[in-house]
């Protein structure tokens, strides 16, 4: 806001200051105000793109930031499918513990069973069993099968003892494993939070940065409106200084012009057509506008005249305007090179310049104005294109 007041103060004083002087000096000051403008225009323009070239930073931050926690979230998901798993195989993992028990429990059982059997047989049994013995072989090997019937059971019990302990040191690795996942898991919880932290501070920037620019916007537009009244002004001021001079010809009549751009007749912006110049809302279009498609063909005058303006603008880019006498100028902008200078007398057809893509445009073309008694008319009022 504070730049809008100052630029509306600078623009009252340099106006009153214009109706103060007169002649030659009025001519300067007119010229050094253009010149000012254009300045501040240009500088307005390069804040504008620094706010608008934050906001993009911060759009690309946001969309990589967003990416992240896309392929967070996906992680996420498989690990807890993972973590689902692991919880699956401690679960099958303690089922084979539990039935391995049962196993060792029932075989110890049994295994009781056999050394109580063996006691009794010890005590009494032994005696009645070596008694039924029916071969000399069965006596002699008889205490060798009960050595036998007992180290089996004894294989059998650390058998069992081994698998329990194997089981329970893959239930611990499986146990240590799910601990490692869920440690995993909080981590990814950690980093899904901080993004989206990022996330939030990131549109807050973004918010601001909309706000800043569409503010600069408005400096930037109506730093371009000043601009052009006091280059119109520069342009009437030179235009009168030409008719005073009698440049152009007092007997010149319309149907003397001819087309500016032989060969081109695509019009690309019509005369009065409301432009969005790259965020930039300008309405009513004062010319016409030939596209080229990129080549940059000679410019001829529609007209003989005097040459009024010949210069730079950071709207028209490399502009040259015409008077033709009777009220009629013509103007010809965006010129890649200007072929004459102010003051010259050209002639009808005369090369002016090439097409181009200076000053506020966005392709090669040529725009195209007539003026009469300094008012944009419509050039098809006058010609058919090409």
């Amino acid at each position: 806001m504070k730049r809008v007041r100052k630029i509306l103060c600078a623009a009252l004083a340099a106006a009153l200051l214009c109706c103060c002087l007169t002649g030659t000096v009025y001519a300067e000051t007119a010229k050094e105000k253009v010149d000012r403008l254009e300045a501040a225009l240009k500088q307005e323009k390069a804040e504008l793109a620094a706010l608008e070239k934050n906001k993009a930073n911060a759009e690309a931050t946001k969309k990589k930031l967003e990416n992240q926690a896309s392929i967070l979230t996906e992680q996420l998901a498989a690990l807890l499918e993972t973590i689902t798993d692991a919880e699956t195989a401690v679960g099958e993992k303690e089922q084979e513990i539990t039935d391995k028990q049962a196993e060792i429990d029932d075989q110890w059982g049994d295994f009781k069973d056999q050394v109580g059997a063996m006691q009794m047989m010890h005590d009494t049994g032994a005696v009645a069993m070596l008694a039924s013995c029916q071969s000399l072989y069965e006596l002699l090997t008889f205490n060798n099968t009960m050595q036998t019937v007992s180290e089996y059971n004894d294989q059998m019990l650390d058998s069992m003892k081994t698998q329990k302990q194997i089981l329970g040191e893959e239930k611990a690795e499986l146990e240590a494993a799910k601990e490692e996942l869920e440690a995993q898991k909080a981590q990814l919880e950690a980093k899904a939070d901080e993004l989206a932290e990022n996330i939030k501070q990131t549109n807050s920037t973004i918010t601001q940065a909309e706000a800043a620019a569409k503010a600069q916007e408005q400096v930037v537009s109506l730093t371009q409106e000043e601009y052009d009244r006091a280059e119109q002004e520069w342009e009437a001021y030179v235009r009168q200084q030409a008719q005073n001079a009698q440049g152009g010809s007092s007997a010149f009549t319309s149907d003397q012009f001819i087309w500016p751009l032989p060969g081109y007749s695509r019009i690309t912006t019509q005369f009065g057509e409301t432009q969005n110049l790259n965020g930039y809302i300008k309405p009513g279009h004062k010319g016409i506008d030939v596209g080229t498609s990129g080549a940059t063909p000679p410019i001829l005058a529609a007209a003989s005249g005097t040459v009024t303006v010949a210069r730079y603008s950071s709207s028209y880019g490399n502009y040259v305007m015409i008077y033709h006498g009777n009220g009629f100028s013509t103007l010809y902008a965006h010129m890649s090179s200007m072929a004459v200078s102010q003051g010259q007398e050209v002639t009808i057809g005369q090369t002016i310049g090439n097409v181009g893509n200076t000053g506020l445009s966005f392709g090669c073309h040529l725009h195209f104005e007539v003026r009469v008694n300094g008012t944009p008319v419509n050039p098809f009022n006058y010609f058919t294109a090409a």
